[in-house]
């Protein structure tokens, strides 16, 4: 029978104040990747995939993103829909596409070599092997180009603007010949190469159902976003816009991330 006096009930509530709150897994998981220095290599499951990164901070951040908001979530026509994945980095963007169309025809681009290393094991251990993943830089043209390794989310094509990386040569592919059949989701995350990627395959845009870019500028060239928006409107899109990183006081402030003054989140869809 349960004791319903007074004494009773407030032996109850000493019992459950004297507990300490056991954190979840989740949030262990959560403080241990915090506390990981930047740029070692590990490995979690936090988001319900076995992932290999390269850095726990843009683990973190991407997983945020990609798998828990899921920021690149889009409804397809088909069971099979067709995705071009560039800048697919260690593959969250890619197994999150494989998660929502288990049949979707995924080509992924990954310019850094050792971190498309880890997008193939992240992919193989997910059980996804059907995935054409090419360890190239998206660019202009077929070739050579040199590259800056960052470790993270931000290597980047080597310019005027290197911030310290280490400088490697990497194949290029030029994005403009697959854009000759349709695609059901065009993503473009390339670190400040996506306007002059764009502007070379602009007139195949018309095959593209939804895109996604992720817009950069650098202190040291013009900045082309109104550029980038008109090209997608001159093309049926319209257009949603998020800041990936923002400053409080813009006219006060001079921070730039990853050698950028600034990062948009560029979503185009047809009505």
């Amino acid at each position: 029978m349960m004791n319903c006096s007074i004494s009773g009930l407030k032996s109850r509530i000493r019992r459950h104040l004297g507990k300490t709150p056991q954190p979840d897994a989740k949030a262990v998981e959560i403080a241990r990747l915090k506390g990981l220095p930047r740029f070692e290599p590990g490995e979690s499951s936090l988001f319900g995939l076995d992932i290999h990164f390269s850095d726990a901070c843009t683990f973190l951040s991407g997983g945020r993103h990609i798998l828990q908001q899921k920021g690149y979530e889009f409804e397809s026509t088909t069971d099979r829909p067709r995705i071009i994945d560039c800048g697919a980095n260690i593959g969250l963007s890619t197994l999150f596409f494989k998660r929502l169309y288990p049949n979707a025809r995924i080509t992924a681009f990954e310019a850094d070599p050792e971190i498309c290393a880890l997008l193939k094991r992240n992919c193989a251990a997910n059980g996804v092997n059907d995935v054409d993943i090419h360890a190239a830089a998206v660019w202009t043209e077929d070739g050579e180009i040199q590259f800056e390794l960052e470790g993270g989310f931000s290597g980047k094509l080597a310019g005027a603007d290197v911030s310290g990386g280490r400088i490697v040569t990497i194949p290029s592919v030029r994005l403009k010949p697959y854009l000759e059949e349709r695609i059901d989701l065009l993503k473009v995350d390339i670190e400040g190469a996506e306007w002059a990627v764009l502007q070379d395959c602009q007139d195949l845009l018309g095959n593209v159902d939804k895109i996604f870019v992720e817009y950069h500028s650098s202190p040291d060239n013009p900045q082309r976003l109104g550029d980038l928006l008109t090209i997608l409107q001159e093309h049926g899109f319209r257009y949603h816009l998020q800041g990936e990183f923002v400053r409080d006081r813009p006219f006060m402030e001079t921070r730039l991330v990853a050698g950028f003054d600034n990062a948009v989140n560029v979503f185009g869809y047809r009505d």
